[in-house]
């Protein structure tokens, strides 16, 4: 037997999210903000860019990650 098909993988934004903080979120009392996800097929990983900071947001910096923008892009 044999098949072919296409699809999407679906993952609610705030599941993966709340998954991603509660994994990856060492400190409390810091704010972040995470890039978008993206998928490294030659270590097979999953990557999220991400800045931190514990007076101010990162998306309030002066100077802002660079990253932010892949959620605009």
């Amino acid at each position: 037997m044999s098949f072919t098909a296409e699809g999407t993988i679906e993952i609610p934004t705030e599941e993966f999210f709340n998954w991603m903080y509660k994994n990856y979120t060492p400190c409390s009392g810091v704010e972040y903000q995470y890039g978008v996800p993206r998928v490294n097929k030659s270590n097979q990983t999953i990557e999220v860019d991400f800045a931190m900071g514990t007076e101010t947001n990162p998306k309030e910096w002066h100077v802002k990650p660079d990253f932010l923008k892949q959620w605009v892009e």
